[in-house]
């Protein structure tokens, strides 16, 4: 799967288009101290839409292309470049991308997957107990047996 992603600043403009495979990788590198666009750029976005596409040359394509329409202020593009194609963005939707909300259920699911692992070390610490102590039973009572004689 291929993605556009697009930051809005407080009044709905388009700042910013970004492409990658990724989505959430790219927007946490975006976010950190790697980011390489202006601090300003991170510091005007109000919102992030992330648009879904099937074909790398489809995003490439449509990644100049809303670069074009929207004159974005963050993106770096030669002067006069315009791309236009007939019914481009016809069936596109843009959805709003929350990147708390994925974050936190990345998170979740490590916790569940830490929790069950640690379940399971704790059963096979029992039954390894167990096994100890069984096995110095047995050898108690063999002990006891030997020295009988």
């Amino acid at each position: 799967m291929f993605y556009l992603y697009r930051f809005l600043d407080e009044y709905g403009d388009v700042i910013y288009i970004g492409k990658t495979q990724d989505i959430l990788k790219r927007l946490q590198v975006h976010f950190s101290s790697r980011g390489h666009l202006p601090k300003s750029c991170y510091d005007e976005t109000n919102k992030i839409e992330i648009l879904k596409i099937n074909k790398k040359t489809e995003m490439n394509i449509k990644e100049l292309y809303y670069i074009s329409k929207f004159q974005c202020k963050y993106n770096i593009r030669e002067k006069n470049e315009e791309v236009y194609f007939k019914d481009l963005e016809k069936n596109d939707s843009w959805v709003e991308f929350d990147l708390k909300k994925e974050r936190k259920n990345r998170l979740e699911s490590k916790i569940i997957k830490l929790e069950e692992e640690n379940k399971k070390l704790k059963q096979k610490i029992r039954q390894e107990k167990e096994e100890r102590e069984s096995f110095n039973a047995e050898f108690r009572r063999f002990c006891s047996g030997y020295y009988e004689l």
